[in-house]
């Protein structure tokens, strides 16, 4: 009951973010991990691979939806 309750009162709460707010999300928990790499090599590695906009990531996601047969 009390799992009931909660994802009721959760669920505004998740429809009210938008795709851009999650995709901010998603970069703020990317950074954070990156940071946590004691490798200066692999940060910066991982922090560059976090660069792409969100606009490239879209196409490039579209691009692989649309080659699957």
């Amino acid at each position: 009951m009390r799992l009931a309750t909660f994802a009721l009162c959760a669920l505004p709460l998740l429809t009210a973010c938008s795709t851009d707010q999650f995709w901010n999300i998603g970069q703020a928990w990317q950074r954070d991990h990156c940071m946590k790499l004691q490798d200066q090599m692999d940060r910066s590695r991982c922090l560059a691979d976090m660069t792409r906009s969100r606009e490239d990531y879209e196409r490039q996601a579209e691009g692989l939806r649309r080659a699957k047969p």
